[in-house]
Formats: C-alpha cells, structure tokens, sequence
C-alpha cells in the first residue's frame, strides 16, 4: 500500500517528527487506556490449566510474582506450587531476594552470610537462610532467630507448631521471601508512591490514584499507605475491571477484530503482511489467528512479541501487564472480595482506538515491524515506558511531565477522544461520588494521563469548588 504524504495527525511533513508523534500516541495508549492489556498475543490459543496452589496462599503468591520474586522460566510451564521445593529451585528464589533487595539502595547493616543449599530444603533451613537475608538490612538485637521472625510476620506459629523439620514447599518458601522483602520494603518506606491525591466532600472520600496499565516489578511492591487506604475503601473504582472483561473472550473478539469480513491485509496492504507474515513465521507463529484484526490491535501485539522476545533485560525490568498497577487492584479486590466499580465501558474504550486515522495505524504498524527484525533493539515504546515508570514509582510529577506530554496531542481530534472526552466522562462519575449521602470511601485507580492532561480530572473538579490534597 502507498503511503500517504501526509500523516493524518497535524499533516506532519518531516517523517522524523511524525514518527515521534506516533510513538507518543502508543505511550499514551498505554497509560490512560486499560483496554490495551487484552488484546491476545495467540488469538486461537485455547485456555490453559491454572498453577496449583493452595487457596490460603493465593494472595500472598500473587504478590511474591509481581515483586519479580518469581523467576520468569518458572511461569513459562505449569506447576505446582504446593510440592516440596528443591534446593536448586530454592537457591534461585534466594538469589532473587537478595538481587531485589540490593535494588533498593540500602546499605547492609551485616554481611548476607548463607550457604549454597543441597539436597532436601526443610522448612528450618529454608528459614535460616531468610533470616540472614533479612538482618542483614535489620539487625536482630537478641540474636532470637523464632521470635525475630514472628514478631516481624515472617512466620506464624511458635517454635513447636512450625514444623521446621518438615520438607519447605514452593509456595511457603515464595511467601516467606516475600513477606522479608515487603517487610524491609515498608520499614524504609521505600515502596512505589504513585500519584495520588485525596478528595472529601459531603462525608465521602475519593483516593484518586493515577496509573500506568503495564510496568515492571521494580514498581511493586507499593507504598504501605497507599495499601493501607485501598484495604479501608468501600469500593475500588476502575476505568474497567480486567479480570470479568477478559473472562468474556467473545467481547474481546469484537473489539480487536474486524466483524464484517476485512482483513488485515486489505488494510495494511501485501508488502507490509507479507513483512508480518515473515517475522511471526521465523519465530514458530502464524499470521492466520490475526487475519482480522484491526491494524491497531496488530501492532499491539507485534509491540507484545517484541518484547516476550527481548531476554536481555532483567527479571524485574521486564516489562509486562501482569505487572501493571490497576491490574494489583484489580486483582487484589477480588481476594478481599470487595466491590468494584466501572467508570467506562469496554465500548467506549475501544472508540478511542478506533478513532485513529488508518494511514496513523499503518505508519505505526510499518515503524514496529523495522523493530521487530532487529533482535537486539527494544522498542521506543517501552524504552518510554521504562522512563515514566521511574516517575511513577518516585511519585516524581514534574518529571512525568516532561517525559509525558500531552500538548501536541491534545489538539487533534483524536487527542480529544482520548483525552477531553473521556476527562468529562470520568470526572462526572466522581463528582456523583463525592456527592453520595452517607460517609463512603473510594479508592479511585485511572490512568495518570487523565490526571495531568490540560482536561484533566483534578483540575476540572477543583474549577468546581472541590479542595484537592496530595496523599502523602
């Protein structure tokens, strides 16, 4: 297919510029747009079996594999988590803990002194070697390994009911690491800040928390606070709730693919399937489960596969929407059981792809597809990604800005779909909140663009009379 001379978007003649346009485009899609996280990277593949593990440690496993403490091969297969661990598989979740925890900055207070385990992992040795992990940054002053341990809810149970000459399974050793990690985490305050901020009004509260869709573990675990206030909310209000949306493949279909018959390649055009056709066929996969999707929707998931394909970066880098912060709430709010609340609907959602120009989709698509034969090379998109997640987790806004800026965007009519539109939409609903009869709590989770755009919520509600405090 020819390409136009013009991209569609502000007819941005210099193609060095445009192709900065476009990949600013993606970043924000990223960021404001939760539908971006379902779009199948197989389209055809069948669900698969879940991992085993008990129900009490959901939660709590959950967590350990945002934090990055659950190795990256590991999740590649199925497995059971309830099986004795062995020590070369415990050696590496160690290995792990410690790499997390010299991430941090802090300086060691006492040397981490443990030895290479061998042969079978009882759960007293397994806890010798967390314990020298963990006061190394937190000195025990009494020298009482048990009681150092339970006073700081690593374990539970006294001496006697700990069973220390029992095998260690996989889940109880995961979960003791994660909760010595999470403990030195909170104790320096060192976890992820975010953007937030308060709002009171008529008796309620709305934590409004502005999120990035996908991220790394290096963001998790979050600051204690921020956990603190989502434990005490009433409700948890999403853009969307990704795990219902997601169990609904049929919907999914319909909002990536093509219903009424299109292909890809009449879209995009022989030259550029032909070049898709070739990528996905040197690494194993068909062009055939993508036959009808939106040029979009393909690029999304070209950008996917890049990044599954690029093993250079380390385990708690990678970029990934398991990791992403709505997803934690999401996930974390149907453990707790607690209600959850839609600010939008899938539908609306997908309006905002759709109502990118085709010659924009193509010129997006046609810059991914140059990324995706060099092996070595990551994608600007996530390489962006990386920078606002640094902002993110320092709660640093005025950084965010610079490396997320809407202006030059805002003004197109795309911009305002993506933006203005949905500002208006989502502000409305929190003002409904705010206004409830009765004392209710809202913790709040978008994304950060509708909390820094020239239309964004904060400004528009304090244009109306609302007081808005930062969280911390």
């Amino acid at each position: 297919m020819k390409k136009t001379k013009n991209i569609a978007i502000l007819d941005i003649e210099n193609k060095y510029y445009a192709k900065v346009f476009i990949n600013k485009i993606m970043i924000m899609l990223i960021i404001i747009s939760l539908f971006i996280l379902n779009i199948p990277v197989l389209a055809d593949e069948t669900p698969v079996k879940k991992n085993i593990v008990s129900s009490w440690a959901l939660s709590s496993f959950y967590d350990a594999e945002t934090m990055g403490l659950l190795p990256d091969e590991w999740t590649l297969h199925l497995n059971d988590y309830t099986k004795n661990i062995s020590s070369e598989r415990a050696n590496k979740l160690l290995t792990l803990a410690i790499s997390k925890l010299a991430s941090t900055g802090l300086d060691k207070v006492n040397d981490i002194v443990i030895t290479r385990l061998d042969g079978e992992v009882s759960r007293g040795k397994f806890i010798g070697q967390v314990y020298s992990i963990l006061t190394a940054y937190v000195p025990d002053k009494n020298n009482d390994k048990i009681t150092y341990l339970r006073e700081k809810h690593i374990i539970q149970g006294d001496g006697n009911g700990l069973a220390l000459e029992n095998l260690c399974t996989e889940q109880e050793a995961l979960i003791i690491l994660m909760r010595s990690v999470h403990y030195v985490y909170t104790k320096n305050d060192l976890g992820a800040k975010g953007f937030a901020w308060t709002i009171k009004n008529n008796g309620n509260t709305v934590y409004l928390l502005g999120s990035i869709h996908i991220a790394n573990a290096d963001v998790h675990p979050f600051n204690q606070k921020l956990i603190k206030e989502f434990g005490k909310a009433d409700q948890l209000v999403l853009e969307l709730d990704l795990i219902k949306f997601m169990q609904n493949q049929a919907k999914l279909m319909s909002a990536y693919a093509y219903r009424d018959g299109t292909t890809l390649e009449s879209q995009i055009g022989k030259e550029n399937y032909q070049e898709a056709k070739v990528f996905l066929e040197s690494i194993g996969t068909s062009i055939e489960p993508f036959k009808n999707y939106k040029p979009w929707a393909f690029n999304i998931v070209l950008q996917q596969i890049k990044e599954s394909l690029n093993n250079s970066k380390e385990n708690n880098l990678k970029i990934n929407a398991k990791y992403g912060i709505d997803m934690w709430f999401n996930t974390n709010a149907y453990f707790m059981k607690k209600p959850i609340v839609e600010l939008e609907t899938p539908a609306e959602q997908v309006a905002v792809f759709d109502s990118q120009k085709l010659d924009d989709q193509i010129y997006a698509l046609e810059q991914t597809l140059k990324k995706v034969k060099n092996k070595n090379e990551s994608t600007e998109m996530m390489d962006n990604v990386s920078d606002v997640l640094k902002t993110w987790k320092n709660g640093d806004k005025d950084n965010f800005l610079k490396v997320y800026d809407t202006k030059e965007i805002e003004g197109t009519e795309f911009g305002k779909n993506l933006f203005e539109k949905r500002d208006k939409i989502l502000t409305d609903k929190i003002e409904t909140m705010l206004k409830e009869e009765g004392e209710n709590t809202y913790f709040v989770v978008v994304g950060s663009g509708h909390c820094f755009s020239s239309t964004n919520i904060l400004k528009t509600l304090e244009e109306k009379g609302y007081v808005i405090n930062d969280f911390y």
